[in-house]
Formats: structure tokens, C-alpha cells, sequence
């Protein structure tokens, strides 16, 4: 009985030691190995950077580099860019002196009918936002709407002959519509794009981070204008 007892005591020792023991990880790896693997990982990353920083410096800085944030729906495709500042040379020649501050583009474009993702953009509109109104966009937070009138040939013979009225609402579903309409004596056009919460929170960033720049309050390069003109 006793022997039998010892043997079971034994049985269970060895069960005890087993679970004891630490696993092997098939994923456990030396640390030499781990450094090894980490040096690779880091020549890649570096290699990568490298190749980056090679292609930008073969661009042509004569060229301008467009960039826009374009969103499209069924209907309408919507593309915001912007505008830089122009900047005029002083009588004395010392200074440069803003002489028209920069805008947000807005570009609306239709849909090209029974084709998926094409939009006409020889029929496409656009309108200028100023600094102020794109702090009506900012400080916009779903109640009422935001309301712009423009008339491009302001203080001209042609004064009154195109309007152009931008709108923002709340949608009853949520989200927003962006809308543009144009009128002139030979034709109205009217574009509503849906922009979604999170379009709308990028669109609000893009603002507010270009705002500095349009009002040449920061270090952007501004356009060195020779013939003034007003954004419309």
C-alpha cells in the first residue's frame, strides 16, 4: 500500500515540475537574433526615408506641386483647394505689402450621367471663400445656415450680371449639404453636394491650418502679383 502511494506521489511531483516549467515560445527568439532582426528593420526603414527624401529633391521647384481634397458623390464631385496671397513691391522698393489676401477654391463639378466616378469638370463652377468666411464654415455648428453672396464683376460695368450664392445646412440625416448656385442672364446652375461628419471635420481642419497662411501671417511663400485681381 505504501509503494503504492510513493509511486503516486512521484507521478504527481513529475505533473507538478511539468507544469511548472516554462513553455517554449515558437515565436521566442535569442536577443542576438532579436538585435540582429532589429538592425534589418531599421536599414529598410532608413533606406525608404532615404528614397523619399531623393524623390522630392528631383522635383522641378519651378513647378507648382497641386494638391486638393476632392470629395465625390453620385451626383457631384466637390474639390476645395486654396489660393496663396498676393503680395505687392512697395513704392520704395523696401517691403512687400499684401494686396489681396488668399481664398479657399471651392469647385463643384456634376456627375457625368450613367457613368460611375466621372465628372464633368468643363461644366464645373467654383467659388472664392475669404479668410472671414471660412471662419463662418469654422464657427458653424449645425443650427441655421451659412450664407455667401458674391458678385464677380463688383465695381465694374458688369456688376450684377453673375451671382453666386453659397449655402451650408444641416442635413435631417445627418451630416451636411454644400450647395452652389450661379445665376446669370443666360443660365442658373445649381450644384448640392452631400459632405458627411467627417468630411466636414477635415474640411474645418484644412481651414482653420490655412487661415495663417492666406492672411501671409506665417512663413508660406506668397504670389508676387503684377496684375491685381479680386477672388470671386
Amino acid at each position: 500500500m505504501s509503494a503504492a502511494v510513493s509511486r503516486s506521489a512521484l507521478r504527481v511531483a513529475r505533473i507538478v515540475r511539468t507544469a511548472a516549467a516554462p513553455l517554449a515560445s515558437p515565436l521566442s527568439i535569442s536577443s542576438s537574433r532579436a538585435a540582429h532582426l532589429g538592425n534589418v528593420a531599421s536599414t529598410i526603414s532608413s533606406q525608404r526615408s532615404s528614397d523619399a527624401t531623393r524623390t522630392f529633391q528631383t522635383l522641378d521647384r519651378s513647378k507648382t506641386i497641386f494638391s486638393a481634397y476632392t470629395i465625390f458623390k453620385g451626383k457631384a464631385a466637390l474639390q476645395i483647394s486654396f489660393a496663396p496671397p498676393e503680395v505687392k513691391l512697395s513704392p520704395n522698393g523696401h517691403y512687400y505689402k499684401v494686396a489681396n489676401v488668399g481664398a479657399a477654391i471651392l469647385k463643384f463639378a456634376p456627375a457625368v450621367p450613367n457613368q460611375t466616378r466621372k465628372y464633368d469638370w468643363d461644366k464645373s463652377a467654383l467659388i472664392h471663400l475669404s479668410p472671414t468666411e471660412m471662419g463662418s464654415v469654422l464657427a458653424y455648428d449645425g443650427t441655421g445656415v451659412v450664407s455667401c453672396y458674391h458678385d464677380p464683376n463688383l465695381g465694374s460695368a458688369e456688376q450684377g450680371s453673375v451671382r453666386k450664392e453659397f449655402k451650408i445646412q444641416r442635413a435631417e440625416k445627418g451630416g451636411f449639404f454644400f450647395s452652389l448656385t450661379v445665376t446669370s442672364a443666360q443660365e442658373r446652375a445649381n450644384f448640392v453636394q452631400p459632405v458627411s461628419d467627417a468630411e466636414m471635420a477635415v474640411i474645418k481642419t484644412l481651414f482653420e491650418r490655412n487661415i495663417p497662411d492666406l492672411l501671409c501671417l506665417s512663413s508660406i511663400t506668397p504670389k508676387v502679383a503684377s496684375d491685381i485681381s479680386e477672388p470671386n
